[in-house]
């Protein structure tokens, strides 16, 4: 999969989004698709941090 500079950049804005904001403050939408329908644990917010640090490399 081939993405852009600015879809780069929103992909990163809305993980750093996501690991600033209180998973119970979250819509079940939002919670929904981060669990797969409850099937995954959501990531920390440190998991969050190693994962855009490694997309942005």
């Amino acid at each position: 999969m081939k993405i852009d500079d600015r879809e780069l950049a929103s992909i990163l804005a809305g993980l750093r989004l996501l690991q600033q904001t209180h998973v119970l403050s979250l819509s079940n939408d939002i919670i929904n698709i981060m669990t797969d329908g409850d099937q995954l644990v959501p990531l920390s917010p440190a998991e969050i941090d190693e994962l855009c640090e490694r997309i942005n490399c």
